[in-house]
């Protein structure tokens, strides 16, 4: 299936794209990741902002970011990884990957990182649970 998108009604275009010199249009390269990195996040971006919505995003931002899971871009010799700064720019960002409950999350999670080539599986399995459980949201 297609990854299908959609930005929010009345956002700054300049948030999401800008014209090179050349007059050619280009996506900014951080709206870009962001729109695939929700299929990593799978948490839903719309209604209302609220601080219990932000803080789970922000704790499968940084599960996440344990296993480097997600390429950063590149912007010169700068590299970036999303943020929830970038959460809150580019909120009701709407796309048709899954929404996953916190606890469905972070089995998906557990599943997804536990066949990692540096540690045996038991290993791995032991720190991603216990990463995952220290990090429950309140």
């Amino acid at each position: 299936m297609p990854l299908n998108f959609e930005f929010p009604e009345g956002i700054d275009r300049t948030l999401i794209e800008y014209n090179k010199p050349d007059g050619s249009l280009h996506w900014h390269p951080r709206a870009q990741t962001l729109v695939f990195y929700t299929m990593l996040l799978q948490h839903n971006m719309d209604g209302e902002m609220t601080d219990k919505a932000l803080r789970e995003i922000d704790r499968r931002i940084n599960l996440i970011d344990l296993h480097h899971t997600h390429s950063a871009y590149w912007e010169g010799d700068n590299g970036y990884r999303i943020q929830l700064a970038d959460i809150v720019t580019y909120w009701g960002l709407e796309t048709n990957a899954s929404h996953l409950s916190p606890a469905k999350w972070d089995a998906y999670y557990k599943r997804a990182f536990t066949s990692r080539v540096d540690a045996t599986p038991d290993d791995e399995l032991r720190n991603t649970t216990r990463k995952v459980n220290d990090t429950k949201p309140s």
